[in-house]
């Protein structure tokens, strides 16, 4: 008869494999924030570009930039944002094709504009209002990819925790039959 300990270790099994689960989503996601630069608009910056690819334009609502706190609560609705390649051609933005939002460390962004940055090179960000006032003030970040690597992580942590719970689940139901029978078969 399998002794009792084997629910223990399907116990185990489980609680790691959330655990790992639960770290694979901290550390996959903790990372993505350092990847993605920030703008303080209204302004400009200069974006160098090693991957081309679609680049999403988040509006970032909570944030720190340099050590300052940032909780935009007013209305960027009718800021202008431009991005420009180094030939001084413009690039053209659309609305991103998946809403992806995060809040991550601090940060709480939203997919706002994308843009196709087809070549590797230098690009400028130009943000403002037409009126040119400098307030109310926000935070863009940018990145590629981002959605995909959120999605994937977290797709894949699920994977690990379930796989974890259907492992412990077949040790303990095992386990159970296995003692179930023994116990049958033992004279009383």
């Amino acid at each position: 008869m399998p002794g009792r300990k084997w629910y223990a270790i399907a116990l185990l099994i489980l609680v790691v494999g959330g655990v790992a689960a639960a770290g694979m989503v901290l550390l996959g996601l903790s990372g993505l924030t350092r990847e993605l630069p920030q703008i303080l608009v209204p302004g400009d910056a200069t974006l160098t570009v090693n991957r081309p690819g679609t680049y999403t334009i988040f509006f970032e609502r909570e944030t720190v930039v340099n050590g300052q706190i940032y909780s935009t609560t007013g209305d960027l609705s009718s800021l202008r944002v431009r991005v420009i390649s180094s030939s001084g051609a413009p690039i053209s933005l659309s609305e991103p094709a998946v809403g992806t939002t995060y809040s991550i460390g601090g940060r709480s962004g939203v997919a706002v504009l994308a843009c196709d940055l087809s070549q590797p090179g230098t690009y400028a960000l130009e943000a403002g209002y037409a009126d040119g006032r400098r307030e109310p003030r926000g935070v863009l970040a940018i990145g590629l990819g981002v959605g995909a690597r959120i999605a994937t992580t977290i797709l894949a942590a699920f994977a690990l925790g379930g796989g974890a719970a259907l492992a412990a689940l077949v040790v303990a139901a095992v386990t159970f039959r296995q003692r179930r029978r023994a116990a049958r078969l033992t004279p009383a």
